[in-house]
């Protein structure tokens, strides 16, 4: 295979620009929360799709975005309550928010995408330490099936959000009224896990039993993958078990990466890809946890929770300037050119530590010719009509960067080691 230098240079360019975009996922700053410079906080960001979002501040307001967090416009909230604490949507309609006041806290509903608000729920008891309850985290199990979880309570919702019960409070010890719980996750509407100070528990009952999962210490997040998979952080650890909560593993951050810590946040779109978030950046893993790439976040403030969309696309937002960063491929990390190019159809993707070339299935097989940077064919790759995909083997290909053609169209290939 021999290419023109014109083509050759285009085609280098484009390697090296797709090397540095997929050394790092990439977020960019889209926008900015509106929200009191020195008194105020954003508190939560709740995206139910690629462009609508929403987003609330300690202090008692709540923004909307209708452009994928470009822009925001303040919509309503109440500028009386001591905290907004967290914030989610079911769909572009209804969604719920948690808020203290002087005397009480209380869950609020809209069905009117954050034009009004009705409170749901409201408690005015005290803890043993004083405090009103702060829901800190939603799960949505469907759009009848709700939990939330904070400050010692749990709570869940059957009809949508209309009527809350607080779950039985775990009682055994250590557990006690004054567990605080900083993460709620659900696989359905029965199949419930919290992670908190007092470790992690799961429910297969919808909150009326628990038993401990056995992640020692106190637990940053927890996110149930499917019926045996579990991931949680610490703020110091990721872990995984695969077993139910019977046996851990995990990755423990090296002094190199210490200064990014504590961990806060993870969310999971499947069973091998993921974020965690940190005040300074996220760490972005592809392979279940088995290994984490680092990208920094740092120069606009303290992150602090991140929303993602069913598509994959994720944004995360700092608690103190109010800018949001997005995310667009957050499933993986495309080394290919924008769509619309002359070879928007042939692409190659890193998927779960392999290489993936993508193209347009057809009627017939064909086949692509691997070459390097001279034009020296390496190898071939036979690409069967039905399929649209075909592995790639870096086996005995050095890392560097090579050319995959398919009847006269090319994408670079780059191999990293």
């Amino acid at each position: 295979m021999r290419i023109s230098i014109g083509h050759f240079i285009t085609l280098l360019l484009l390697a090296l620009f797709s090397h540095v975009a997929a050394s790092a996922q990439t977020w960019q700053q889209v926008g900015r929360i509106p929200h009191r410079k020195y008194d105020d906080q954003v508190s939560a960001i709740s995206f139910v799709d690629d462009t609508h979002g929403w987003a609330s501040t300690a202090g008692g307001s709540i923004s909307r975005s209708n452009d994928g967090g470009e822009s925001w416009e303040k919509i309503n909230g109440d500028s009386s309550l001591d905290l907004i604490s967290a914030l989610i949507f079911v769909n572009n309609r209804v969604g719920f928010y948690s808020g203290r006041s002087t005397h009480a806290s209380h869950l609020w509903k809209t069905t009117d995408g954050g034009a009004t608000w009705q409170a749901v729920f409201t408690d005015s008891s005290t803890s043993s330490h004083g405090a009103y309850f702060s829901i800190i985290s939603f799960s949505i199990a469907t759009p009848n099936v709700i939990y939330a979880c904070g400050n010692s309570i749990i709570l869940r919702t059957t009809d949508g959000g209309e009527q809350w019960n607080a779950l039985p409070i775990l009682r055994d010890p250590p557990i006690g009224f004054t567990a605080i719980w900083h993460s709620v996750s659900t696989i359905n509407d029965h199949d419930v896990c919290v992670a908190g100070t007092s470790g992690g528990f799961r429910s297969s009952d919808g909150g009326v039993s628990w038993r401990n999962i056995k992640a020692s210490g106190e637990l940053a997040s927890a996110q149930i993958i499917d019926d045996t998979t579990i991931y949680a952080t610490s703020s110091q650890d990721f872990r995984k078990t695969t077993d139910g909560g019977e046996t851990w593993s995990g990755i423990t951050h090296n002094n190199q990466s210490d200064k990014f810590l504590p961990l806060i946040q993870l969310s999971f779109i499947d069973s091998r890809t993921g974020n965690l978030v940190t005040k300074d950046g996220i760490y972005s893993t592809r392979d279940g946890g088995s290994s984490f790439q680092f990208i920094p976040i740092y120069w606009h403030g303290s992150l602090y929770r991140l929303s993602t969309a069913p598509s994959g696309r994720a944004w995360v937002f700092s608690i103190d300037s109010g800018y949001v960063f997005r995310a667009d491929a957050i499933s993986g990390i495309d080394i290919a050119p924008a769509a619309g190019s002359f070879n928007a159809d042939l692409r190659v993707a890193v998927e779960g530590g392999e290489y993936i070339l993508h193209y347009r299935a057809g009627e017939r097989d064909r086949e692509a010719v691997v070459a390097d940077l001279l034009g020296n064919t390496v190898t071939r790759l036979s690409l069967p009509a039905e399929s649209g995909s075909s592995r790639i083997s870096s086996t005995g290909l050095a890392a560097g960067i090579y050319f995959i053609s398919v009847e006269g169209r090319t994408v670079p290939l780059v191999i990293a080691r």
